[in-house]
């Protein structure tokens, strides 16, 4: 299967999976979905995950879902940077929403972070999604 945008393949992947509460997800690695992932972890959204070689060169992610009382614990989860219009912030342009408790993923020069850990290192960057 060919996939033009791993974000945009990701994301809907981790909304379907949630959605008919699947236990866990796989797909294809590539090393912005493996920071990506970390980033969850790091902020409770997602379980664990791991990278699984099946062959040589070949990489799998395998992703386990968090469920908090047999509710998915992502409630909005959308790509903002997409192929034909890339979004770029500085930090002072980052503005908080769902009153902060949700948080965009950027990547930037220093690796794929939050917002917050991106406005303390003060660096901007592509912002790739929001969370929450």
């Amino acid at each position: 299967m060919s996939v033009n945008h791993f974000v945009s393949y990701f994301i809907a992947s981790v909304n379907n999976a949630g959605k008919v509460k699947k236990s866990h997800v796989e797909f294809s690695h590539s090393n912005l979905i493996e920071g990506i992932c970390k980033v969850m972890v790091e902020e409770g959204f997602i379980k664990s995950f791991e990278v699984i070689e099946e062959k040589p060169r070949v990489k799998k992610v395998k992703l386990e879902l968090s469920y908090f009382k047999d509710n998915f614990v992502i409630r909005d989860f959308k790509v903002v940077s997409k192929p034909g219009l890339r979004i770029y912030s500085g930090t002072k342009d980052i503005k908080p929403f769902y009153d902060g408790l949700g948080f965009f993923i950027l990547s930037t020069n220093k690796g794929i972070m939050t917002d917050k850990i991106a406005k303390q290192m003060n660096v901007g960057g592509e912002v790739l999604c929001k969370i929450f």
